[in-house]
């Protein structure tokens, strides 16, 4: 007899759990909804299956979200209401309760959808760089160029609206002196692309003729007086 009482009160529980679920998702496909009538009208196909994409819970890098989400949908025929349907189904967690709650209709565009997100989730993750930030990137000494370039790289890949100019001149001037930053110096790379290009390159020879060897720069030819601040300002600016 307990058992069945218990088999019973559990499948009561059970009900009440999904008429609490129903009611919730009755409410968030109600008017309540932040998105426009526009964008709900257009609806998704039954047939459409969701993205593949990890879910994104309000802890990590928005930015990092956002563009794996838009190359995923680059290329296929996703209108903008689609887009802002199926970006609200990558949400969990704190990330879908804070779009739930966002003011009734007051996201009309997939690109007011992407600003509100950055702008409540920009802090997480790290956070985001700016190019001014790729100053505090020296060279250390002794360190392969291989290693600064992967370094820079990275920073450089979390920098929003990169300002290329700015980031190829803040690339030479934190470099060590010695025979590479003659080389872009004598014959310097058209843009900051070409830059990397060629800097990728060198640091690949260095390594390949000096392997691992902490003090390669010893064989390559330096600059001289390198004490001499009027020295260093020819060669970076």
């Amino acid at each position: 007899m307990s058992e069945a009482i218990a088999s019973l009160q559990a499948r009561v529980e059970s009900a009440e759990s999904r008429a609490g679920w129903q009611l919730i998702t009755a409410g968030s496909q109600g008017k309540i909804r932040p998105i426009t009538a526009r964008i709900q009208a257009e609806k998704r196909s039954p047939e459409a299956k969701p993205l593949k994409i990890e879910k994104y819970n309000g802890t990590q890098d928005p930015y990092h979200h956002l563009e794996i989400f838009q190359s995923i949908l680059h290329g296929t025929r996703h209108t903008d209401a689609m887009a802002c349907h199926e970006f609200e189904e990558t949400l969990m967690d704190e990330a879908l309760h804070w779009f739930l709650n966002l003011p009734t209709n007051s996201i009309d565009s997939f690109q007011e959808l992407g600003d509100n997100f950055l702008q409540r989730f920009i802090l997480c993750g790290g956070g985001y760089r700016t190019t001014p930030d790729l100053f505090r990137l020296n060279q250390r000494p002794n360190e392969r160029l291989r290693d600064f370039v992967r370094r820079w790289q990275k920073q450089a890949t979390q920098c929003r609206s990169l300002n290329p100019a700015l980031a190829a001149s803040t690339f030479k001037q934190e470099l060590q002196l010695g025979y590479f930053l003659l080389q872009i110096s004598t014959n310097p790379p058209a843009t900051n692309d070409d830059l990397l290009d060629v800097a990728t390159a060198f640091a690949q020879a260095e390594y390949d003729t000096f392997g691992r060897d902490t003090n390669a720069n010893a064989h390559l030819v330096t600059i001289p007086q390198v004490n001499n601040p009027d020295i260093r300002n020819k060669y970076t600016n």
